[in-house]
């Protein structure tokens, strides 16, 4: 149960990333479109010389403008890539947090399980020694308790790694290192 609540947040990171690009590329695309749009000129004069009366109208469209556009979009596309780049990386994270707990938790089976056989091999040992009388019988309870305190821990540990299925992730973690600078320094 506590690994699938680890696992929760990365279908909510997952859409908020989305999202979180969506409004960045949208964001991006207004000032995009503004930059890049033609303005309506026009002026309105008298020549000195002769009195006649102009008027004049025309559009003008700014290279400079269109250009900066280009660079906000790319901007925003970079901000996707960081995203995605730390949300991937969080997600490493959390499967490896996942996995390093896995571990542990077959590590200390195998304890378990050779301290099991020798908490049996010491009961068998206190059942002889309890019908010699030469131990009390609150020594023999309490290396029962132990052998089922050992005992309960060793099912517990089995169903906690049976019930817990690993998601693979994504992608290497060294080319995800290797990508959020890049992404990074294409935003800045």
């Amino acid at each position: 149960m506590k690994y699938l609540l680890l696992l929760l947040p990365l279908v909510a990171q997952a859409n908020e990333a989305q999202l979180a690009c969506n409004l960045e590329r949208s964001k991006a695309e207004v000032v995009a479109s503004t930059l890049a749009a033609p303005a309506a000129v026009g002026s309105i004069g008298q020549d000195p010389a002769t009195g006649t009366k102009s008027a004049q109208v025309g559009i003008q469209q700014s290279f400079s403008g269109r250009s900066r556009a280009a660079i906000v979009r790319e901007a925003a596309e970079a901000k996707c890539d960081v995203i995605r780049s730390t949300l991937q990386l969080d997600e490493h994270a959390r499967w490896s947090q996942l996995q390093v707990q896995r571990d542990g938790a077959k590590t200390e089976l195998t304890l378990i399980e050779q301290a099991v056989l020798l908490a049996k091999a010491n009961i068998a040992q206190l059942d002889a020694q309890l019908t010699a009388q030469t131990i009390t019988i609150n020594q023999h309870t309490e290396a029962r308790q132990a052998l089922v305190a050992l005992e309960n821990r060793q099912a517990d540990l089995l169903r906690q790694l049976s019930t817990t299925v690993l998601p693979t992730p994504a992608s290497n973690v060294a080319d995800l290192l290797g990508a959020a600078p890049t992404a990074e320094s294409r935003a800045a």
